[in-house]
C-alpha cells in the first residue's frame, strides 16, 4: 500500500510572520549598502535588489514547502515507511506499542484559508517514541450536504485512515 499526500505544516504562519518583520529591515539593508559603497549608487542599488531577489525566492520556497509538504507512506506486511519532506522513517508493526487516529476541524486562519478536516495518524513505540502523520480530508462536501449520516462513510474513505486499518489487519496477523 502506497500513498502520497502534502499538509500544511504548524510553522507555515509562523514563517510567514518573520518573513514579514524580515521584509521590514530590507529597505534598511539596501540604505545601509547604498551608503557603504560611497558615491557608487549604482553598485549600491544593484546589491540591494540581488539581496531584495533572494529574500523574495527564499521566502517564496519556503512558503511553498511548509504550505503542502510533500510526504508519503509506503506499507508493506511488517513495516511501513514515511516520507516527509526529506527525513525517512521505517516503523516495524512488531514495534508499534499503540496507534490512534484523529480528526479535527482547520479553520480559515488568514485569508485565502479554505476551511477543512485533517486527519492526524498518532503511533507510540514500545520504547516510548512517538511518530504522527497529518493529512486532509478530501470530503464531498455536497454529498455530506444532501446525507449527513454519511459524513463517517466519508471519513473512513481517509488516506491515513485507510493506513491504519491496514496496519491493524496486519498486527492481527502477527499476534
Amino acid at each position: 500500500m502506497k500513498e502520497s499526500f502534502r499538509f500544511k505544516s504548524g510553522w507555515y504562519y509562523l514563517f510567514f510572520v518573520a518573513v514579514m518583520i524580515g521584509s521590514l529591515f530590507i529597505p534598511i539593508l539596501a540604505a545601509t549598502v547604498a551608503v557603504e559603497s560611497g558615491g557608487n549608487h549604482e553598485s549600491g542599488l544593484g546589491i540591494a535588489l540581488v539581496i531584495l531577489l533572494v529574500w523574495v525566492a527564499l521566502a517564496g520556497v519556503g512558503g511553498w514547502l511548509l504550505g503542502a509538504v510533500p510526504s508519503s507512506y509506503e506499507a508493506d506486511e511488517s513495516a511501513v515507511t514515511f516520507r516527509i519532506l526529506f527525513l525517512t522513517t521505517r516503523v516495524s508493526y512488531a514495534d508499534i506499542k499503540s496507534m490512534e487516529i484523529t480528526r479535527e476541524f482547520q479553520k480559515a486562519f488568514i485569508r485565502g484559508d479554505i476551511p477543512h478536516y485533517e486527519e492526524q495518524l498518532h503511533f507510540t513505540l514500545h520504547d516510548g517514541t512517538e511518530h504522527w502523520l497529518q493529512a486532509r480530508l478530501d470530503l464531498d462536501t455536497d454529498e455530506i450536504a444532501r446525507h449527513p449520516e454519511k459524513t463517517e462513510e466519508q471519513f473512513e474513505k481517509g488516506k491515513l485512515c485507510q493506513l491504519h486499518r491496514y496496519i491493524e489487519s496486519h498486527r492481527k496477523g502477527e499476534s
